[in-house]
């Protein structure tokens, strides 16, 4: 079982599932959710609640209700903003409410975000970088950051840019586990 948060940055990371197989999928993203279900090995899921018009994630109390009743070997998720002192911001509080409890019940955090965020601020706190097990990202972090990170025990992977659509190339997979 694998959540999959919303966002551009998730929404390119789950092409990565292509090469898993029988997943169930619970993802907060109607697009990342419309991605996936016609792979007849999957069963996506998606929660009820209310839907944001600035990236399609259902967000509120029905879809956080819906997301305590599960347990993931993984979550994929990516945040706004990473600042210097391993904060993970976002835009909105709903957003985080959602994925915070996503973050509570899957066995892994693994966080995607291109290089743009280590420099991006954004008002919501979502949570810390020990709170999370692996970094996926474009470039290095920043040495402040990338310290920090490696005294917290995070892996970084850097992995390699798409120049067609300016994302990250090799998107995230899932640890071991499967489903």
């Amino acid at each position: 079982t694998v959540f999959l948060a919303s966002g551009t940055t998730v929404e390119y990371a789950a092409r990565a599932l292509d090469a898993r197989n029988d997943l169930r999928i619970i993802t907060t993203s109607l697009r990342v959710a419309g991605s996936l279900y016609p792979r007849r090995d999957f069963e996506v899921m998606v929660p009820g609640g209310r839907l944001r018009p600035q990236n399609a994630g259902v967000v509120g109390p029905l879809a956080e209700e819906f997301l305590r009743g599960f347990r993931a070997d993984a979550l994929v998720m990516s945040a706004g903003a990473v600042d210097p002192d391993g904060t993970l911001l976002e835009y909105d509080v709903n957003e985080v409410a959602v994925m915070r409890i996503m973050m509570a019940n899957a066995k892994q955090v693994l966080l995607a975000v291109d290089h743009a965020k280590f420099h991006a601020s954004a008002s919501v706190r979502l949570a810390g970088i020990a709170e999370i097990d692996a970094l996926f990202t474009d470039e290095r972090p920043p040495p402040p950051l990338a310290a920090l990170l490696a005294q917290q025990q995070v892996e970084v992977v850097v992995v390699p840019t798409d120049p067609r659509a300016g994302r990250l190339h090799a998107p995230v997979e899932p640890g071991p586990g499967g489903q």
